[in-house]
């Protein structure tokens, strides 16, 4: 086989067993979790979790306006630090192949990811808050409470 074709069998059989969990949002930070049919059989991915909760993390940012040489004008505004995520199920260690993630997907009002955490975890005990306090974005404003509408998350499992 070539090995491009072996690469991407793996990369499919990878994914198939890595039980991702996909969720929108029924309530401010309960979630139901939406799994997709895969594979030749279409059969349904187990979810890593059945339920869980994402809070955000708020800080106040002192906003000098871009003039800081003008006290008068500046502010304080609230932006969005990190998520934190809970479950009431466990998520036990995997075989070692790949290490269980959280992904915090903040959204803009069009939709669109303005910014994104990922943690990573070997296993997870139900009830323990699990903290991503590290965005990747795509400005600044981002991360400022107002611009965020809505929030996505993704929970995958170890393997």
């Amino acid at each position: 086989m070539q090995p491009i074709i072996v690469l991407g069998l793996l990369v499919i059989v990878v994914v198939s067993l890595s039980g991702i969990g996909i969720q929108q949002v029924e309530s401010w930070n309960q979630f139901d979790l939406v799994v997709q049919q895969y594979g030749w059989t279409e059969k349904d991915i187990e979810p890593p979790v059945s339920n869980f909760s994402v809070e955000l993390i708020l800080e106040k940012a002192l906003n000098n306006n871009n003039t800081p040489n003008d006290p008068t004008d500046d502010f304080f505004e609230t932006i969005v630090t990190g998520c934190i995520f809970s479950s009431t199920d466990d998520m036990p260690a995997g075989t070692g192949l790949s290490l269980g993630s959280v992904i915090c997907k903040l959204m803009n009002a069009q939709g669109d990811a303005i910014a994104e955490g990922r943690a990573f975890f070997v296993s997870y005990t139900a009830n323990d808050p699990f903290k991503i306090t590290s965005f990747n974005r795509i400005t600044n404003e981002a991360v400022k409470l107002n611009n965020i509408f809505d929030v996505t998350s993704v929970v995958e499992a170890p393997i």
